[in-house]
C-alpha cells in the first residue's frame, strides 16, 4: 500500500499522531526493480510498518554531534554522520541506517563451515542469541560501544534483527536459506530456524537484510542505481544468508555492489559495513525536511 502523504516529521512523533497524518490508497508489491518512489505499509511481527521506496529524498537524518569514524573517498572523520530511514517499525521504532561505511570487515573467518553463516553460531537454542559472535557482529558491536554507547545509547531501543538461516531448500550437498524464497514477494517477519546458529535477534545495532532491500526497490541479480540504498561508492553487507555448499565449501551472504548490482559474496570477503539502529518510538525532530542538505534533526 502506498501512503500518499509524506509524513512531516519535524512536527509529529511516530505516534498515533504520525499514523493519523498517513491516506493509504493500494499499490501492489512490483516483481521488478522500482519505478514507485514514496513511502509504503506492510505488516511485520509487531503491527503495520512504513516503508520507503525507491529515489527518495527526504530520509536523511542527523543527530547532533555524531561524527563519522574514519575518513575515507566519501566522508571525512570530522563530518556529521548521516542516516537514512529505512523504515517505520511495527512497535514505532524508526529504523535507521548510515549513509556510509563504518569501516570493512569479512562475515566470518572460514567459509568451509555451515554454521558460519550466523550472526552468532552454536547457540543454545534456534533463535536464540546466546551463541558465539560472528566476526562482523564483533566489528558492529564494537563501533557502537566506541561510537554510540556513551552518549547517545539512550536515542535507541533493542529491536529485532533477522539473520533468516530458515531452510529454502535442503539437499545433502547443498542448502538455500529462506530469504532465497522471498526474491520478489518479501517480507518484514523473520522465519523460525531449527538451525543452532542464526534467527531473529533483540539488539541495540545489527545490519540491514535482503528483505529491507527488495522493499526498498531492488531485486536479486538485478542492478538499480537509482534507490535510495544504493551508494556507487561502496559494496556492503546485508544480514541475509543466501546458500552454503557442503561440497564446494563455500558459503554466501546477500550483498549491494557498488555497480547497483544486488547478488551474493563470499563471508570471508572485506566489503563495507553500514550498522542499523533503531531511534525510540517516542523519537521528535528538532528541525529539517529530511533532505541531505537539510536532514531531520533529533532534539
Amino acid at each position: 500500500n502506498v501512503i500518499t502523504e509524506t509524513p512531516d516529521f519535524s512536527k509529529v512523533a511516530v505516534s498515533q499522531e504520525y499514523y493519523d497524518t498517513l491516506t493509504e490508497s493500494t499499490s501492489p508489491k512490483q516483481s521488478q526493480a522500482i519505478v514507485e518512489n514514496g513511502l509504503y505499509q506492510d505488516e511485520d511481527a509487531d503491527g503495520e510498518t512504513y516503508y520507503f521506496r525507491g529515489h527518495v529524498e527526504n530520509n536523511y537524518v542527523k543527530i547532533p554531534g555524531l561524527k563519522w569514524n574514519s575518513t575515507d573517498d566519501y566522508h571525512k572523520k570530522e563530518d556529521d554522520m548521516l542516516f537514512r530511514i529505512v523504515r517505520i517499525n511495527g512497535d514505532g521504532t524508526i529504523r535507521i541506517i548510515a549513509n556510509g561505511s563504518v569501516g570493512k570487515s569479512s562475515f566470518t573467518y572460514d567459509n568451509a563451515l555451515e554454521k558460519l553463516v550466523g550472526y552468532t553460531y552454536d547457540n543454545s537454542k534456534p533463535n536464540v542469541q546466546d551463541g558465539n559472535d560472528s566476526i562482523i557482529k564483533k566489528y558492529v558491536d564494537d563501533w557502537y560501544q566506541n561510537n554510540i554507547k556513551e552518549k547517545y545509547d539512550s536515542l535507541f531501543a533493542t529491536s529485532r534483527y533477522c539473520n533468516d538461516t530458515s531452510v529454502a531448500n535442503e539437499t545433502e550437498n547443498h542448502i538455500n536459506y529462506g530469504t532465497t524464497k522471498r526474491y520478489i514477494t518479501p517480507s518484514f517477519i523473520c522465519p523460525n530456524t531449527d538451525k543452532l546458529y542464526g534467527g531473529e535477534y533483540n539488539l541495540k545495532v545489527g545490519l540491514i537484510t535482503a528483505d529491507e532491500f527488495i522493499y526498498a526497490g531492488n531485486l536479486y541479480q538485478r542492478a538499480n542505481t537509482d534507490y535510495y540504498l544504493y551508494n556507487s561508492n561502496y559494496t556492503y553487507y546485508t544480514m541475509s544468508p543466501l546458500e552454503y555448499s557442503r561440497i564446494s565449501h563455500y558459503t554466501d551472504i546477500f550483498i549491494q555492489y557498488n555497480d547497483g548490482t544486488f547478488t551474493h559474496g563470499n563471508v570471508k570477503n572485506a566489503y563495507d559495513i553500514f550498522p542499523v539502529l533503531n531511534l525510540r518510538s517516542d523519537t521528535m525532530f528538532a528541525s529539517g525536511t529530511g533532505t541531505k542538505d537539510d536532514p531531520y534533526i533529533l532534539k
